[in-house]
């Protein structure tokens, strides 16, 4: 262990030994083990980056950047090893809140960028070789984004009950990582990285949401006013997974069916303007992408991708026919 993993640059990771280190440590929880049992634990909770180091600015810089990325391996080593648990990823979460590593905002943002930029590079190298594993990596992203979510604690270490602010937040970082990767790599820009990170948040979460409870209908409005900051206009490389990410099954039936009062029930006997904040926010979205695709087509010389959005607005105009009929009713003079 001294050699192998206590050190500063470990050769294996500590999820490796996920299942053991767990058992050792229940053993030592119901009964006196060794004292050799005791002190590896011990090692173990305290061993990472020091808070003060004897280095200079830019290589301590470094060396958080990389006990950041070697925490992020972990995570994913956790998330494919077979033995996995959700008890074990449960430690994980609450170990990073213990080594504070998630509890600020500059610290969350790097965490986020150095995951983000893992992610996309592992993406990359797996792209061309016809293997699938570079989405093994975004995908265990949206599971950490949302466990974190789930798992916000209190200053006192208690679970916070209210989960959209925090997610709203990680988003909106997000968010501000794609639109770097998006100024900085231009047309090497990689879309499909970021689309599969907020479909697979959006999955994540919808097999914890209860549909219905108030605290769901706060995150899909969430999902909604942050897909409403990446549309075309802003990131036009990011076009194609803004169309398909409006349209996704997990996003659009649940945020069109979060009215404020039943609307669903009484939609005639209601005023026009109370027809619940889920109308109103996917009309927002509704909005920004017919204004795009007018701006495209009004070129003198409509290009191929505006054809292929107009096809793609057609469908999820279909959509919204067959399934809310109503929603297209309510809004047929603003769309």
């Amino acid at each position: 262990m001294d050699a192998l993993l206590l050190t500063d640059n470990p050769m294996i990771l500590r999820a490796d030994f996920a299942t053991s280190l767990s058992e050792v440590g229940h053993w030592l929880s119901t009964a006196s083990g060794p004292a050799v049992a005791t002190d590896l634990i011990q090692r173990l909770q305290t061993w990472g980056a020091p808070e003060v180091t004897p280095f200079e600015p830019d290589e301590r810089s470094r060396i958080k950047q990389y006990h950041l990325q070697y925490t992020f391996n972990e995570w994913l080593a956790l998330c494919t090893h077979p033995s996995s648990t959700d008890k074990i990823l449960d430690a994980f979460i609450a170990q990073l809140h213990q080594k504070q590593i998630v509890n600020s905002q500059e610290d969350t943002t790097l965490f986020l960028r150095i995951c983000i930029d893992c992610a996309v590079d592992a993406y990359e190298h797996d792209e061309g070789s016809g293997i699938n594993d570079g989405y093994f990596t975004v995908d265990g992203l949206a599971k950490l984004i949302v466990m974190l979510v789930t798992h916000q604690r209190e200053a006192d270490g208690a679970v916070k009950v209210s989960k959209a602010g925090y997610m709203n937040s990680l988003l909106s970082l997000s968010i501000l990582i794609l639109n770097n990767h998006h100024v900085m790599r231009g047309e090497q820009f990689n879309q499909r990285v970021f689309f599969r990170l907020f479909s697979s948040i959006l999955c994540e979460w919808s097999e914890l949401a209860r549909y219905g409870n108030q605290q769901d209908r706060e995150m899909m409005l969430v999902f909604a006013d942050n897909f409403l900051m990446l549309q075309p206009r802003y990131l036009p490389a990011f076009t194609y997974s803004w169309l398909m990410l409006i349209s996704h099954r997990m996003f659009m039936p649940a945020l069109l069916k979060l009215p404020d009062d039943e609307v669903s029930k009484s939609l005639w006997k209601m005023n026009c303007s109370n027809v619940g904040q889920g109308w109103e926010a996917y009309a927002n979205i509704m909005d920004a992408m017919f204004g795009y695709i007018s701006d495209m087509l009004k070129l003198p010389m409509a290009l191929s991708p505006a054809k292929d959005l107009y096809r793609g607005a057609l469908k999820i105009l279909l959509i919204l026919h067959h399934d809310f009929p109503e929603f297209l009713t309510e809004n047929h003079y603003r769309l």
